[in-house]
């Protein structure tokens, strides 16, 4: 597959649209096909659903996901894999909504950095109450943890209504070896320019990862532990990778939505990092469209950009026994070991 030349509807659109079309298409055609169409792709993705569903039929796929952890890889699978059920033509342009419906599957895919929403249930006050009390003061620290936050609880709460009071039976927490999860954000900072005071990779994880990823963690942990079993699965993405496939199969089982096993071939293959790391270099777009005032700052990280940025034993050890006094328990966590 290839990206065809950038093409600007001037006049009516106003918009800058990559196609993805098949080597042997014809890219005019394409273009004028998907021309014909953009109002119709607009209302498909719409966040809404037109024709009334009951609770049997509906499915709400939850995702919560520390940062640089497959945020957007689980939203561009959830997009594929809808567009090639749906039978709709796949593209990247139209900018991807948080929660993406599909009509279809009757399902709604949500994903972002949020908290286990405590709202849903009512447990134990004693149990909670360190969670409620510290959630201001944590997201203070470092927002980007929780910018989905306040989303999930509308999104929540439209659904409850929508749907006569549906409570979500599933929710997938994705965490990844911190090391790596704080040595991406940092060089994400610095690629956005928000490291104005040229921190360290290690002072940089000090003062705004660590208690934000530790809290945002332990909040599934908790909710596991009280939780009935199979309501919280905490997954590790570096886990994941070693078979993208059969995650997602059972992500998709789990959370009850139909399995189409050629939409699911596809789906992960367009959702891979290597296909995704193709997009913004070929185009030279971003795949985190939340970026997009930001100069088409890059999302994935380069070889080159990593080239001798790393934490040194006593930095590892320093964020091994943070987390671990936390709360935090150590089983989660090979990379301490």
């Amino acid at each position: 597959m290839k990206i065809n030349e950038t093409v600007i509807f001037k006049k009516k659109f106003k918009s800058i649209v990559h196609l993805i079309v098949n080597a042997n298409e014809d890219s005019a055609e394409c273009v004028k096909s998907f021309t014909q169409s953009f109002e119709w792709k607009k209302h498909y993705y719409d966040n809404k659903f037109s024709s009334p569903s009951g609770l049997d039929d509906f499915r709400f796929v939850y995702i919560s996901t520390a940062g640089r952890c497959g945020t957007w890889w689980h939203k561009y699978f959830f997009k594929f894999y809808s567009d090639l059920v749906a039978k709709y033509p796949l593209h990247i342009g139209i900018k991807l909504p948080n929660p993406l419906a599909c009509e279809t599957l009757s399902t709604l895919f949500f994903t972002g950095h949020i908290l286990f929403p405590l709202e849903v249930y009512k447990y134990n006050e004693n149990k909670i109450s360190f969670f409620m009390n510290n959630k201001s003061r944590v997201a203070r620290v470092n927002p980007d943890f929780f910018n989905a936050h306040a989303t999930s609880i509308r999104v929540i709460k439209a659904v409850r209504e929508k749907f006569d009071g549906y409570v979500p039976s599933k929710f997938y927490y994705i965490y990844r070896n911190v090391f790596d999860q704080f040595t991406s954000m940092f060089l994400l900072a610095n690629r956005s320019k928000n490291n104005l005071q040229n921190f360290t990779l290690f002072q940089y994880t000090k003062k705004f990862l660590l208690e934000p990823f530790a809290f945002q963690f332990l909040t599934y942990q908790r909710a596991q532990e009280i939780l009935e079993p199979g309501i919280v699965k905490i997954h590790k993405l570096d886990d994941i990778l070693k078979d993208q496939k059969k995650y997602f199969r059972q992500l998709l089982t789990d959370f009850n939505v139909p399995i189409y096993e050629e939409a699911l071939k596809i789906g992960t293959l367009l959702a891979s990092k290597k296909f995704l790391d193709f997009y913004e270099n070929s185009t030279g777009l971003s795949v985190n469209e939340t970026l997009l005032d930001k100069d088409q700052i890059k999302h994935i990280s380069t070889k080159q950009e990593k080239l001798g940025v790393e934490f040194a034993k006593f930095e590892k050890d320093f964020i091994k026994d943070y987390l671990i006094n936390y709360g935090l328990k150590k089983e989660f966590f090979s990379e301490f070991n």
